[in-house]
């Protein structure tokens, strides 16, 4: 994710998409990968996928405010 935001930075977008695609399969709970990815998507055109992003996002925060996450202790 590191390594991402140093591309998106210099503008090696579809690069950065790569790598955040794989963080969040490996990491379906990480916040910053959903915004991170929707910036990139943003950047690039992709309004839809952009959109898709802040919507799952959406979601996972709330999932996560009630507790209702995959990872959650019980």
């Amino acid at each position: 994710v590191e390594e991402a935001k140093v591309e998106i930075k210099g503008n090696k977008l579809a690069s950065a998409k790569s790598k955040l695609e794989i963080a969040k399969s490996i990491d379906p709970n990480r916040f910053d990968v959903y915004d991170l990815l929707a910036q990139v998507y943003e950047q690039t055109g992709e309004d839809d996928k952009a959109k898709a992003m802040r919507m799952e996002v959406q979601a996972l925060r709330a999932r996560s405010n009630t507790g209702d996450t995959e990872e959650s202790p019980e």
